[in-house]
């Protein structure tokens, strides 16, 4: 039988410790029945904090732990601790205004060396994708189900 379920006036009452026995009486009487647990989170998460961020001298990139040796522009020891705002680990890799290294464009006017290419052994596989598979790249292989996928993967690893 559960709290409240008994018989009587005194019924919500009994079997409560006088803490919720006082609650029910100022809640309403006999229809309520604390539940006999307070709901209390299991994680309290903190505020934010200010994180520690280190900002390369040479290239300016900023990374959130101190390292001997940047890992952008590769210079040792250029990294020095800044006191910023509050930085999360997201906010700190993805800032644009923290710099970074440069990176050449290339023109869609001049040639290009198209990568090395590898042939399967299988000449309509190697047709089909482009002449051959490319050395750390990955391929994707799709078609309905018993089509034949892992056969001709397998003939052409052998």
């Amino acid at each position: 039988m559960f709290p409240g379920e008994g018989r009587g006036p005194a019924a919500p009452a009994q079997g409560l410790d006088p803490g919720l026995r006082r609650e029910a009486r100022l809640r309403g009487g006999r229809n309520y029945v604390p539940l006999p647990f307070r709901f209390v989170p299991r994680y309290v998460f903190p505020m934010a904090k200010p994180k520690k961020r280190y900002v390369c001298q040479a290239c300016g990139s900023v990374q959130n732990r101190w390292m001997g040796q940047c890992p952008d522009c590769t210079e040792w020891n250029t990294l020095v601790e800044d006191a910023g705002a509050v930085v999360t680990p997201f906010s700190a890799r993805h800032n644009l205004r923290g710099g970074g290294r440069p990176i050449e464009l290339v023109g869609l006017d001049r040639d290009v060396a198209l990568p090395e290419r590898m042939s399967t052994g299988i000449r309509e596989l190697d047709r089909a994708i482009g002449g051959g598979l490319v050395a750390g790249s990955a391929t994707l292989i799709g078609g309905d189900p018993g089509i034949g996928k892992s056969t001709l993967l397998l003939q052409a690893a052998a």
